[in-house]
């Protein structure tokens, strides 16, 4: 399969990158100045994940997927983001019924801790479970990008199951890629 790449503009990337080197800094700081901090114990304790817990055999194949359609380095390893299934997921803020959510934990825009939470009793509006660990994984990589208007990280689920250029555009805005044009 071959992927069109976005057009990202420099400015924007040179801000994302930027704005995710002071986010290390940040977490950096916050870890080291909260040595007890319970989350700065955990090796989920990163400012962006490049690597995910394989859970599931699907979390693999989305990590390959990713990494085919990015060139980024997101891995699988047993340190990496937990993904989570579970029957239902509910939104730890609002309550509300999910398809899939990032939990992630903030001091001072600063990421301390993140999982993914997947849903894995099929319900209408969900989309494929490639999908919804996809569309979560996104959030995880990108995790101050907005949602697309369309396709795989757009806001309500489908039934994609490639990384569309949108998609590919906010991964690149926020980790570093190598895909050839």
């Amino acid at each position: 399969m071959v992927f069109a790449v976005p057009q990202v503009s420099q400015r924007h990337l040179t801000r994302s990158r930027s704005a995710l080197a002071a986010a290390v800094l940040a977490l950096s700081a916050a870890c080291a100045g909260e040595p007890e901090h319970p989350e700065c114990q955990t090796h989920r304790c990163d400012a962006v994940a490049m690597a995910f817990e394989a859970t599931d055999p699907i979390v693999e194949q989305v990590v390959n997927d990713m990494r085919a359609a990015t060139g980024a380095d997101v891995i699988v390893d047993p340190m990496g983001v937990a993904v989570i299934f579970e029957p239902v997921t509910l939104h730890p803020e609002t309550g509300k019924r999910m398809c899939g959510y990032t939990d992630l934990r903030l001091s001072n825009s600063a990421i301390l801790y993140q999982e993914i939470h997947i849903a894995t009793e099929a319900r209408d509006g969900c989309g494929t479970m490639w999908n919804v660990v996809a569309h979560e994984m996104i959030h995880s990589l990108a995790p101050f990008s907005e949602h697309t208007v369309d396709g795989l990280f757009a806001e309500t689920s489908n039934d994609m199951q490639y990384f569309d250029a949108d998609a590919v555009a906010v991964l690149c805005g926020s980790v570093e890629c190598r895909v050839s044009p």
